[in-house]
């Protein structure tokens, strides 16, 4: 819907409008030659003019509702109303993902260890997260002040207080987002303004933004087709690779039900054409899963390269942009560790997995075992099947 840039109802002083009263009354009659400011005839012209204004002020404020670029105040809030616009948004802070490198089992607790960015914001941790035999995770934070200024850049979240025992490092490889101030009147108005379009609706990329709405931890769907009852299955990515309950499944397809086309909902509204279900993984390299040799320069702390070579693996396997054509090249995997500051020198012949893998249609790839060795072949480090933490923002 084109918004236009002003009032199509152009108001006039009430001194115009008895004018124009005056002229029509004139062509209508010879009786009445002229209007004297204490004649009843202009009485009579002052009470018509007033009750005319009255009227267009109303059309005008409806106009106003109608064409958001003309609104304010609370004429701003019913013209959002009218377009299907949630209400202004109050002040929130911002959230991001806090890299930690620590000893096995080190354990950090919400409301006890707080993280800090360099610019002094104070960042809470959401739940209770435990360091896992990798020596090193992803912990979800929010910022416990409110405001825009919530938004650190990345690399910046570099203290924790207290320090927990065996913790040795962190930093927030992705900038803290989605803090805001509360909305002001012209940011309302654009987002009015802004809507989406409502022909999107049945693209998987509307389903997608309508989801982040309920989730925010959702990072992307995939269309896996039909399931034997003939009902089509959404597969659901998150950013940590996390999988959602079945209740939050449930209530998120419930809280998602009046926002979708009519061809997505039953004609009782309580049945969905699709469901929500969680994405599988491939696991690289299969029952071997990662396993190579390597010589490490002496100067070089082993623990922080075998880290430094998972975390970049991690990365390469990112689920924002892995493409379902794609496929996991065993060589780009070996480059990773051969690009690893520290490293001297990985024979090929010994790098496991050895051939590149395609992976199933409506899976992401996904390292699970990795076992690093010495040039001789003893383990320097074997994560017992742990799954590798993931993180990757959806902003």
């Amino acid at each position: 819907m084109a918004i236009k840039d002003k009032l199509t109802t152009r108001l006039l002083t009430t001194q115009q409008i008895k004018q124009i009263y005056f002229e029509i009354l004139r062509n209508n009659t010879d009786k009445i030659t002229k209007f004297t400011n204490k004649s009843v005839n202009n009485a009579h012209g002052y009470g018509v003019s007033k009750l005319f204004q009255r009227g267009m002020k109303d059309v005008a404020v409806q106009e106003s509702i109608i064409f958001p670029d003309t609104a304010t105040g609370s004429d701003l809030d019913a013209a959002a109303d009218l377009f299907g616009v949630s209400d202004r948004l109050a002040t929130i802070g911002s959230s991001t993902f806090v890299q930690i490198k620590a000893t096995v089992a080190t354990q950090y607790i919400q409301g006890v260890n707080i993280f800090k960015s360099t610019n002094g914001i104070e960042f809470d941790i959401v739940g209770i997260h435990t360091a896992d035999a990798n020596g090193f995770a992803y912990i979800p934070v929010r910022s416990i002040g409110t405001g825009e200024n919530t938004n650190v850049e990345a690399g910046t979240i570099t203290t924790i207080t207290p320090k927990p025992t065996g913790h040795s490092a962190c930093t927030n490889e992705y900038m803290a987002v989605g803090g805001r101030d509360a909305e002001d009147g012209e940011t309302f108005r654009l987002r009015i303004k802004n809507h989406p379009n409502l022909i999107a609706k049945e693209t998987l990329q509307y389903i997608l933004e309508v989801i982040k709405e309920f989730n925010t931890d959702v990072l992307r769907i995939f269309n896996l087709g039909l399931d034997d009852d003939s009902k089509l299955n959404i597969g659901l990515a998150t950013v940590n690779g996390a999988e959602l309950t079945d209740s939050e499944l449930s209530e998120l397809e419930e809280n998602i039900k009046d926002f979708l086309a009519l061809c997505d909902v039953s004609s009782f509204g309580n049945i969905l054409s699709f469901k929500l279900i969680n994405i599988t993984f491939h696991e690289v390299g299969s029952t071997a899963g990662v396993d190579f040799r390597v010589d490490i320069i002496s100067s070089y702390d082993v623990e922080d390269v075998r880290k430094n070579i998972q975390i970049a693996m991690t990365k390469y396997l990112d689920f924002r942009f892995w493409d379902v054509n794609d496929k996991v090249e065993w060589d780009n995997l070996l480059s990773i560790v051969k690009r690893t500051q520290g490293v001297r020198y990985v024979p090929d012949e010994y790098f496991l997995p050895a051939v590149d893998e395609s992976i199933t249609r409506g899976q992401l790839p996904r390292i699970v075992s990795f076992k690093m060795r010495d040039l001789d072949g003893t383990l320097l480090f074997d994560n017992s099947s742990t799954t590798l933490s993931v993180y990757y923002t959806n902003d």
